[in-house]
């Protein structure tokens, strides 16, 4: 079993660190026999005041942008998830903002804050099988790669003056 030595020295070893919080001090120091350790803690208590940066503050251009952003998507809005033509897709759609989990079932209505059907609006890959007859009149297949939505949203109500472009614009860009 290693010895715990607790004594005070004229020089110890420190690690700092000064990225989490305040400066925390951790006293180390090795005895003789190679066994182990003693850490003396003295630091202080941690800084818990995470302040945002100058340029994200109220009062200033950034931050009032900033401010707005966040009121504008905690917003409720009522949407529904339809079918899907893919008989393995989920019936149950889930989806994590903020370490919180969501789980929406296809064809209900749901009126949740706008972060929430932005995590839903993620593309994905289909692939479609396209048969065409090519310049010399024979039948042909090829396979073509289609960017679109994962699922099927449609907002039933959004009582924001922009909150459709909003959607439209996540449609096609997503």
């Amino acid at each position: 079993m290693a010895n715990v030595i607790v004594k005070e020295t004229q020089k110890k070893p420190e690690i700092t660190t000064d990225d989490v919080g305040g400066v925390v001090n951790k006293t180390v120091e090795f005895s003789d026999n190679n066994e182990t350790v003693v850490l003396e803690d003295t630091s202080k208590d941690f800084e818990t005041d995470i302040s945002l940066p100058k340029h994200l503050r109220l009062g200033t251009p950034g931050g009032d942008v900033y401010l707005k952003e966040l009121k504008f998507f905690e917003e409720p809005v009522s949407f529904m998830i339809g079918d899907s033509m893919d008989p393995n897709d989920e019936k149950v759609v889930q989806v994590a903002v903020n370490c919180e989990s969501y789980s929406f079932e296809r064809n209900k209505v749901y009126t949740v804050p706008r972060k929430i059907v932005n995590g839903l609006l993620v593309r994905s890959d289909r692939v479609e099988t396209v048969n065409y007859k090519d310049t010399n009149g024979v039948d042909q297949t090829k396979i073509q790669r289609r960017l679109a939505l994962k699922y099927p949203i449609q907002i039933v109500e959004d009582k924001s003056p922009m909150g459709m472009a909003w959607f439209k614009w996540q449609c096609e860009h997503a």
